[in-house]
C-alpha cells in the first residue's frame, strides 16, 4: 500500500508530500524516484504545471526560505485550485498530464536485451521473448495441414501487433482483456481465410459455411464491443478497427490549452506574468513588506525572449540599470500603498481580515 505523507531530500534540502498515494496514481511514480523526478522538473519550463502539483498534492520544504509563499506550503483540494487559481477541471488535467509526459521522455532506455543463440525451431524467431511474455504460445501457429512458411507468417504479423499493443498488455487491469482481443482478431481472420476457400457445391457444404459465416459474426460482434471496452480504459489510443495509433495525447493537450487560453484572464500581462499574477506579485505583508514583482527581471526577461534568434545578442540593459528598475518600482508600490493608505497584513494574524489577502480583482468585474 502507498503511503500517503512521504519525505525525500532534493540537494542538500528536506521536502515532504501530504499526499504521495494520489501522486503515485497519477503519476506512476515510486517513492525512490522523488529525487530525479524532482531534478527533472527543476529542470524544465514547467513551473505552473508544478505549481499546481505541489497545492494538489501538498508538496513542500520541510523547512521554507523566509520569503515562501504561505499558499505554496498547505495542501490545496481538487475544487479549492481550480476555484482559486481560476482553472477548470480540464486544465488542471491537462497541467498534471504535462507532468506525466514530460517524466516518462526523462525515463532512461531500457538496455538491449542480451543476444540469443540462432534458433533451430522452425516457428522460433527473435519476437518470440514478448509473444510468451504475454501468453502467447508457439502452438497457436502450428496449425495441421498448413505449410510452416504460412504459420511463421502469420505468427510475425502477430508479433508485431503484439509490439504494437504493449503498453495496453503490460496494463494491469485491461491487459487481460487486450490479450482476449488480439487472440479474437487472430480467430477472425483464420476464419475467413477458411470461408474463403471452401466450396458450396453441395447442400451439406453450404450448410458448414453458413455455421461458420454465423459463428464469424458472433465473434465479430465480440471483437467490435472488446474495441470499444479498450478504448475507454485508455483514451489516449485509439482502437478503431484494430489499428492502434497515438492520437488522443496531442489532441488533448490541444484542446486544454485552447480552453485555457480563451480567456483573456491567462493572457500575459506583461510578457512574462497574468494579470492575477502580478496582483499576487505585488501583495505586501507585516513579515514581507516588499512586493516580490522585479520590473528589472521582467524587462531582461523580455528583452532576452526578442533576441533568442540573434547569435550576437547582447543584454540590453546593464546589472545596475536593472537594479534600478528593481528597487524602483518596489519603492513606488511602497509609496502608492502609503498613499492609498494600505495597511499590511500580518500573516500571523488569525483576524480573517487582517491576516488574509483581499481577494484579486477578477477581470471584467
Amino acid at each position: 500500500m502507498v503511503k500517503s505523507l512521504v519525505e525525500y531530500e532534493f540537494q542538500g534540502e528536506r521536502w515532504r508530500i501530504e499526499r504521495f498515494d494520489l501522486m503515485s496514481a497519477e503519476l506512476n511514480l515510486a517513492a525512490t524516484d522523488l529525487p530525479a523526478f524532482h531534478s527533472a522538473i527543476a529542470g524544465s519550463d514547467l513551473h505552473r504545471s508544478w505549481q499546481f502539483a505541489r497545492r494538489l498534492w501538498g508538496i513542500s520544504p520541510i523547512f521554507p526560505q523566509p520569503d515562501s509563499d504561505p499558499d505554496d506550503l498547505r495542501q490545496w483540494s481538487w475544487t479549492e485550485i481550480c476555484e482559486g487559481m481560476r482553472v477548470s477541471g480540464a486544465q488542471l488535467k491537462a497541467e498534471l498530464g504535462a507532468l506525466r509526459a514530460y517524466w516518462i521522455r526523462c525515463q532512461p532506455s531500457p538496455p538491449p536485451p542480451p543476444e540469443k543463440p540462432p534458433a533451430t525451431d522452425e516457428l522460433a524467431f527473435p519476437d518470440d521473448e514478448v509473444l510468451h511474455q504475454f501468453g502467447f504460445p508457439d502452438a497457436m501457429f502450428r496449425q495441421p495441414g498448413r505449410a510452416d512458411a504460412d504459420n511463421r507468417a502469420e505468427k510475425a504479423h502477430f508479433a508485431a501487433k503484439v509490439k504494437l499493443w504493449r503498453k495496453m498488455l503490460e496494463h494491469p487491469v485491461a491487459g487481460e482483456l487486450a490479450r482476449q482481443t488480439l487472440r479474437n482478431e487472430l480467430l477472425l481472420a483464420r476464419g475467413d481465410t477458411d470461408l474463403l476457400s471452401r466450396s458450396q457445391s453441395t447442400a451439406a457444404e453450404r450448410q458448414e459455411y453458413q455455421r461458420i459465416m454465423g459463428a464469424q459474426q458472433k465473434l465479430q460482434e465480440i471483437y467490435r464491443q472488446q474495441l470499444l471496452d479498450l478504448d475507454k480504459v485508455f483514451p489516449w489510443i485509439g482502437t478503431i478497427a484494430g489499428q492502434v495509433t497515438v492520437h488522443g495525447t496531442l489532441s488533448d493537450w490541444v484542446r486544454g490549452y485552447q480552453e485555457y487560453m480563451q480567456k483573456g484572464e491567462h493572457a500575459l500581462f506583461d510578457g512574462m506574468f497574468t494579470a492575477y499574477e502580478v496582483q499576487c506579485e505585488l501583495r505586501q505583508s507585516v513579515q514581507f513588506p516588499d512586493p516580490r514583482y522585479r520590473a528589472g527581471l521582467v524587462a531582461y526577461v523580455n528583452s532576452a525572449r526578442a533576441g533568442l534568434w540573434d547569435p550576437n545578442w547582447r543584454p540590453c540593459f546593464t546589472p545596475s540599470q536593472l537594479r534600478k528598475l528593481d528597487e524602483g518600482f518596489k519603492e513606488a508600490a511602497r509609496r502608492a500603498a502609503e498613499a492609498e493608505g494600505e495597511t499590511p497584513i500580518d500573516l500571523t494574524s488569525d483576524d480573517p481580515i487582517k491576516g488574509e489577502y483581499p481577494a484579486l480583482h477578477l477581470a471584467g468585474v
